[in-house]
């Protein structure tokens, strides 16, 4: 047995190999391994490999995953020419159109997404203005290649559609699939030409633009400058025989002005409201069952109680002269609305030149100071994270408490950035009517950030956008690279 154990015991030496370190540790927090994220949570899932992915100019997210809560009744947007033309949701050349085919697309387009269908469908973004290119295309391999363009949808209008969360009950889990490249350039009018600080986001969600009504409510709003108020030097093929814009009425579908602020409606079937024997009411006589009415008014700080104020004295108003006491107190739309609008409303991802990988978002200061008490939250991971030309799985995990939430970045299962607490993101429509801002809130751009108002077209559509206004300032940028596929987990 000594003989045995002298010479036949095979000694094994181990030395520490320090070329990698590997720590295993049962947590969810790799994403890159597992059954996490669970696949029930898979909300939204586009993939350039899925053909029904893509169609045309467009990505469509697959028809077999979906959020639960998701609803679609239908939707119709009749209003969407009003808005849809900045964004190229609505297309056009404005200098191959004439008036009368500007006016009825403008006021008569309209938009369709079918009942029950919940899929997030996101259209090349481009523009009317000929001011800017959004250089996109589609890689042998399928994947799309970016260079100055990106895509854009919106996922809830109203009540009646809504396929994605607009707020963070716990977590959200955002992965993409893409690769940075150095492409050569195919156009110098792209808006990282024009904002070159804002080159490299590849995603965002909020609100696509301000209210661009802003422009015919008060020329004056401060905080926005002229960025270009050259004439355009396009040539421009005149018709003669055509309509005047001048005598033409710019209104919503139910008949609200383009020019008037501040408007609010309430549509009722309440028979006490429409049962009455003036010229416009309603009798037993005539009554039909789907009849409605709608009551029209504007927002107003008057905080007095009316009883007080009517009366028949001399010194009393009756309702023939009541709107003379409270028209003065009528609100009016300025740049609190303008920024109220933005805050907490406006989030981008991006990877910067030196291969870091961070986030901005846009929030309410109170401080006073800066213009309009906003501020722009930025933070970026150590540089070099983010390797050129190599497809990499990139998850940004979103963790929300009641009143804050923390961005955790993964790039291929590893945790690389954890951001400090931000006020909760409280995606949300604009202070104006629903049907001036069809398809604005609730947006989500893949390969880029937003544009903002830089394509802005007015009833004027020959004129140039003249003001600066804060989304395109600090979001109105695009990826350099290549998007082979998005996922949308809401756990």
């Amino acid at each position: 047995m000594s003989n045995y154990t002298l010479n036949n015991v095979k000694r094994h030496y181990l030395h520490i190999n320090e070329d990698d370190y590997w720590d295993f540790y049962i947590n969810q927090d790799d994403l890159g391994h597992g059954k996490w994220p669970n696949i029930d949570c898979l909300a939204s899932y586009i993939d350039t490999d899925i053909d029904e992915c893509i169609s045309g100019d467009s990505l469509i997210s697959s028809s077999a995953y979906s959020y639960n809560n998701a609803c679609s009744f239908g939707l119709d947007l009749q209003n969407i020419g009003l808005t849809g033309v900045d964004n190229g949701l609505i297309k056009f050349r404005k200098d191959r159109i004439t008036n009368e085919g500007f006016y009825k697309l403008y006021t008569q387009s309209n938009y369709q997404i079918s009942a029950d269908d919940l899929r997030l469908h996101l259209h090349a973004v481009t523009g009317s203005t000929l001011l800017y290119d959004y250089p996109t295309s589609i890689n042998e391999d399928g994947s799309i290649k970016l260079n100055g363009g990106f895509y854009q949808g919106f996922f809830r209008e109203g009540k009646k559609y809504s396929i994605l969360p607009s707020k963070i009950e716990n977590q959200w889990n955002l992965e993409f699939v893409i690769r940075k490249k150095d492409y050569e350039l195919e156009s110098n009018k792209t808006l990282n030409d024009k904002y070159p600080d804002n080159k490299g986001i590849f995603f965002y969600i909020g609100t696509r633009a301000q209210n661009k009504w802003s422009y015919l409510y008060n020329e004056w709003v401060s905080g926005s400058t002229c960025f270009d108020c050259e004439e355009t030097d396009e040539d421009f093929d005149l018709v003669e025989e055509d309509i005047d814009l001048n005598k033409q009425e710019f209104k919503t579908d139910n008949g609200f002005d383009l020019n008037s602020a501040n408007d609010e409606y309430v549509l009722s079937d309440n028979k006490f409201l429409m049962f009455d024997r003036t010229p416009t009411g309603i009798t037993v006589n005539n009554y039909v069952g789907d009849e409605h009415v709608l009551i029209v008014y504007k927002n107003r700080k008057f905080i007095g109680n009316l009883f007080e104020y009517l009366n028949r004295t001399p010194t009393g108003y009756t309702a023939n002269d009541i709107d003379e006491l409270t028209s003065g107190y009528t609100d009016t739309y300025d740049n609190k609305n303008l920024y109220k609008d933005i805050y907490e409303n406006a989030l981008a991802f991006k990877i910067n030149d030196d291969g870091s990988i961070g986030y901005r978002y846009l929030v309410k200061d109170c401080s006073g100071g800066t213009e309009g008490h906003f501020s722009i939250l930025e933070g970026n991971s150590m540089p070099n994270i983010i390797k050129g030309s190599e497809w990499l799985k990139i998850n940004v995990k979103i963790k929300a408490s009641n009143n804050w939430m923390k961005l955790y970045f993964y790039v291929n299962g590893k945790l690389k950035y954890i951001t400090k607490e931000l006020p909760k993101l409280n995606l949300h429509e604009l202070n104006e009517l629903e049907e001036k801002q069809e398809g604005v809130p609730f947006n989500i751009s893949l390969g880029g950030g937003t544009q903002g108002l830089l394509e802005t077209v007015m009833p004027d559509y020959m004129s140039e956008p003249t003001k600066e206004f804060t989304l395109e300032k600090y979001f109105a940028g695009s990826f350099i690279g290549d998007l082979k596929s998005f996922k949308f987990y809401i756990c």
